[in-house]
Protein backbone atom coordinates (compact mmCIF):
# COMPACT_ATOMS: atom_id res chain seq x y z
CA UNK A 1 0.00 0.00 0.00
CA UNK A 2 1.39 3.38 -1.00
CA UNK A 3 -0.22 6.58 0.64
CA UNK A 4 -1.11 9.48 -2.75
CA UNK A 5 -0.84 13.21 -1.56
CA UNK A 6 -2.77 15.12 -3.43
CA UNK A 7 -0.70 16.43 -6.32
CA UNK A 8 0.15 12.38 -6.90
CA UNK A 9 -3.59 11.63 -6.81
CA UNK A 10 -4.27 13.91 -9.90
CA UNK A 11 -1.33 12.87 -11.54
CA UNK A 12 -2.76 9.52 -11.14
CA UNK A 13 -6.43 10.72 -12.19
CA UNK A 14 -4.78 12.61 -15.26
CA UNK A 15 -3.05 9.26 -16.15
CA UNK A 16 -6.68 7.79 -15.90
CA UNK A 17 -8.40 10.28 -17.76
CA UNK A 18 -6.07 10.47 -20.76
CA UNK A 19 -4.78 14.09 -20.54
CA UNK A 20 -1.29 12.18 -20.50
CA UNK A 21 -2.35 9.88 -23.33
CA UNK A 22 -0.04 8.21 -24.56
CA UNK A 23 1.15 7.08 -21.03
CA UNK A 24 -0.78 4.70 -19.07
CA UNK A 25 1.11 4.66 -15.85
CA UNK A 26 4.38 7.18 -14.20
CA UNK A 27 7.32 6.71 -16.39
CA UNK A 28 10.11 4.52 -15.27
CA UNK A 29 13.96 5.84 -15.72
CA UNK A 30 14.37 5.10 -19.27
CA UNK A 31 10.94 7.51 -20.02
CA UNK A 32 11.98 9.84 -17.78
CA UNK A 33 16.12 10.55 -19.24
CA UNK A 34 14.37 10.41 -22.67
CA UNK A 35 11.81 12.75 -22.18
CA UNK A 36 14.03 14.79 -19.65
CA UNK A 37 16.81 15.00 -22.48
CA UNK A 38 14.19 14.80 -26.30
CA UNK A 39 11.06 16.24 -24.90
CA UNK A 40 9.88 12.85 -26.26
CA UNK A 41 8.91 9.16 -25.04
CA UNK A 42 11.59 6.76 -26.00
CA UNK A 43 8.86 5.56 -28.49
CA UNK A 44 9.27 9.09 -30.16
CA UNK A 45 5.85 10.01 -29.00
CA UNK A 46 6.32 14.13 -28.13
CA UNK A 47 6.13 14.45 -24.25
CA UNK A 48 7.86 17.04 -22.63
CA UNK A 49 6.91 17.22 -19.12
CA UNK A 50 7.69 13.70 -16.91
CA UNK A 51 5.16 12.20 -14.98
CA UNK A 52 6.31 11.00 -11.72
CA UNK A 53 5.63 8.83 -8.31
CA UNK A 54 7.97 9.87 -5.83
CA UNK A 55 8.21 7.98 -2.80
CA UNK A 56 10.18 7.33 0.25
CA UNK A 57 13.25 4.66 0.87
CA UNK A 58 9.93 3.03 3.32
CA UNK A 59 7.25 3.33 0.30
CA UNK A 60 10.17 1.73 -1.67
CA UNK A 61 11.21 -0.85 0.68
CA UNK A 62 7.50 -1.74 1.32
CA UNK A 63 7.08 -2.58 -2.53
CA UNK A 64 9.94 -4.43 -3.21
CA UNK A 65 9.57 -7.48 -5.45
CA UNK A 66 5.66 -6.61 -5.64
CA UNK A 67 3.65 -6.91 -9.31
CA UNK A 68 1.08 -4.53 -7.66
CA UNK A 69 0.60 -2.03 -5.63
CA UNK A 70 -2.70 -0.51 -4.30
CA UNK A 71 -2.58 3.09 -3.97
CA UNK A 72 -4.64 5.23 -1.41
CA UNK A 73 -5.81 8.99 -1.10
CA UNK A 74 -7.01 10.21 2.27
CA UNK A 75 -7.98 6.60 3.61
CA UNK A 76 -9.77 5.46 0.26
CA UNK A 77 -8.31 3.30 -2.14
CA UNK A 78 -7.83 4.95 -5.77
CA UNK A 79 -5.89 2.69 -7.80
CA UNK A 80 -3.48 0.52 -8.68
CA UNK A 81 0.44 0.76 -9.98
CA UNK A 82 1.98 -2.45 -11.81
CA UNK A 83 5.62 -1.04 -10.32
CA UNK A 84 8.66 -1.71 -13.41
CA UNK A 85 11.77 -0.25 -11.23
CA UNK A 86 12.60 2.62 -8.68
CA UNK A 87 15.46 4.57 -9.41
CA UNK A 88 16.78 7.87 -8.39
CA UNK A 89 18.24 10.49 -11.02
CA UNK A 90 21.01 12.56 -10.79
CA UNK A 91 19.00 15.44 -9.72
CA UNK A 92 21.05 18.48 -10.65
CA UNK A 93 21.78 16.83 -14.77
CA UNK A 94 18.23 16.25 -14.91
CA UNK A 95 17.09 19.39 -14.09
CA UNK A 96 18.94 21.10 -16.42
CA UNK A 97 17.72 19.17 -19.43
CA UNK A 98 14.46 19.77 -17.87
CA UNK A 99 14.11 22.97 -16.72
CA UNK A 100 17.24 24.62 -18.67
CA UNK A 101 18.97 25.21 -14.96
CA UNK A 102 19.78 23.57 -11.98
CA UNK A 103 19.29 26.69 -9.94
CA UNK A 104 16.87 26.17 -6.96
CA UNK A 105 15.42 29.17 -7.02
CA UNK A 106 13.45 28.56 -10.26
CA UNK A 107 9.86 27.34 -9.05
CA UNK A 108 10.13 23.91 -10.86
CA UNK A 109 13.72 23.45 -10.25
CA UNK A 110 12.89 23.80 -6.57
CA UNK A 111 9.65 21.37 -6.76
CA UNK A 112 11.63 18.65 -8.25
CA UNK A 113 14.15 19.23 -5.89
CA UNK A 114 11.85 18.86 -3.30
CA UNK A 115 9.72 15.51 -4.01
CA UNK A 116 10.51 12.24 -2.75
CA UNK A 117 14.22 10.27 -3.00
CA UNK A 118 13.40 7.68 -5.21
CA UNK A 119 10.98 7.60 -8.26
CA UNK A 120 8.79 4.43 -9.40
CA UNK A 121 7.61 4.00 -12.99
CA UNK A 122 5.19 1.66 -13.93
CA UNK A 123 1.54 1.30 -15.49
CA UNK A 124 -1.46 2.01 -13.58
CA UNK A 125 -4.70 1.70 -13.10
CA UNK A 126 -7.55 3.81 -11.56
CA UNK A 127 -10.50 2.39 -9.25
CA UNK A 128 -12.50 5.49 -8.13
CA UNK A 129 -12.47 9.72 -8.02
CA UNK A 130 -11.88 10.86 -4.46
CA UNK A 131 -14.81 12.62 -3.29
CA UNK A 132 -12.89 15.39 -1.98
CA UNK A 133 -11.17 16.17 -5.31
CA UNK A 134 -13.90 16.12 -7.69
CA UNK A 135 -13.91 18.93 -10.22
CA UNK A 136 -16.61 19.78 -12.51
CA UNK A 137 -14.50 20.01 -15.61
CA UNK A 138 -12.90 16.42 -14.81
CA UNK A 139 -14.88 14.35 -17.83
CA UNK A 140 -14.30 10.65 -18.45
CA UNK A 141 -12.58 10.17 -21.93
CA UNK A 142 -15.35 9.28 -24.04
CA UNK A 143 -17.57 12.70 -22.85
CA UNK A 144 -14.43 14.58 -23.14
CA UNK A 145 -14.06 13.20 -27.49
CA UNK A 146 -18.19 14.03 -27.57
CA UNK A 147 -17.22 17.79 -26.45
CA UNK A 148 -14.30 18.03 -28.72
CA UNK A 149 -16.51 16.69 -32.09
CA UNK A 150 -18.92 19.61 -30.57
CA UNK A 151 -16.22 22.07 -30.48
CA UNK A 152 -14.37 21.21 -33.35
CA UNK A 153 -15.34 23.86 -35.34
CA UNK A 154 -13.96 26.39 -32.56
CA UNK A 155 -10.81 28.77 -32.42
CA UNK A 156 -8.45 26.03 -31.32
CA UNK A 157 -4.37 25.20 -31.98
CA UNK A 158 -3.90 21.30 -31.90
CA UNK A 159 -1.01 19.23 -32.50
CA UNK A 160 -1.40 15.93 -33.34
CA UNK A 161 1.37 13.71 -31.84
CA UNK A 162 4.32 12.21 -33.40
CA UNK A 163 4.39 15.25 -36.11
CA UNK A 164 5.98 18.84 -35.68
CA UNK A 165 2.98 20.62 -37.05
CA UNK A 166 1.14 22.76 -34.94
CA UNK A 167 -2.07 24.79 -35.84
CA UNK A 168 -6.54 23.91 -36.53
CA UNK A 169 -5.48 20.41 -38.82
CA UNK A 170 -7.99 18.26 -40.78
CA UNK A 171 -6.96 15.05 -39.11
CA UNK A 172 -7.75 17.08 -35.39
CA UNK A 173 -10.89 18.56 -36.61
CA UNK A 174 -12.16 14.95 -37.93
CA UNK A 175 -10.60 13.02 -34.88
CA UNK A 176 -10.55 15.27 -32.19
CA UNK A 177 -9.30 12.24 -29.85
CA UNK A 178 -6.05 11.67 -31.40
CA UNK A 179 -4.80 15.70 -30.83
CA UNK A 180 -3.76 17.50 -28.43
CA UNK A 181 -6.01 21.06 -28.12
CA UNK A 182 -5.38 24.19 -26.60
CA UNK A 183 -8.00 26.99 -26.95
Amino acid sequence: MVTLDLDQYLELEKIALGAFAPLGGFMGEEEFWSCARSGRLSDGSVFPIPILLDMSAEDRARIRGKAAVDLFFRGVPVGRLHPTGVFRPDRPAAARLIFGTDDPRHPGVSHFYGLAEYFVGGRSSFASASRSSSRPMRKLPRRREHTLRRWAGGPWWAFKPGTRRIGLTSTCRKRPSSCVMAS
